[in-house]
């Protein structure tokens, strides 16, 4: 497990998403998305057999995260709702970072933010663990 402080988890995560090879998945309730991470998911999406999969909170929030991700629907990206969706967790083959940055252009730039990262070759129980939950979350969105 990794520590990651402040300015860091920004990085951390378009680390993630530019390393992944076979899988990803985005779980965000909130998306506002920026330059950089439209690049970094475009990128990831067009990889061959990459699947690339977003989770937004839905409810009375539906309608405005709809909008939010549709740059990312047309990227292919298969892209859930759940209502009450309160996690930040983003998941590929090789690590998971839990944190509390949603995906929005404001943290990005100026929010203070802190994640835990788990690699799954040096901490797989934990890393399955994550990646576990995560799955579950997909399949009730």
């Amino acid at each position: 497990m990794k520590v990651i402080k402040g300015t860091d988890v920004t990085g951390a995560i378009l680390g993630l998403i530019g390393e992944a090879a076979g899988f990803l998945i985005l779980v965000s309730p909130y998306v506002d998305p920026w330059d950089l991470l439209a690049t970094e998911v475009r990128r990831a999406a067009g990889r061959p057999g990459m699947r690339v999969s977003m989770l937004a909170r839905g409810g009375a929030d539906l309608a405005r995260q709809k909008a939010a991700t549709e740059l990312f629907r047309g990227m292919g990206v298969r892209v859930g709702f759940l209502e009450r969706l309160h996690a930040k967790v983003y998941v590929s083959e090789n690590s998971a970072i839990v944190t509390s940055m949603n995906l929005l252009k404001s943290s990005a730039l100026d929010s203070w933010e802190l994640a835990v990262q788990f690699d799954a070759k040096s901490d797989p129980v934990a890393y399955q663990d994550v990646r576990s939950e995560v799955l579950k979350l997909l399949k009730r969105a």
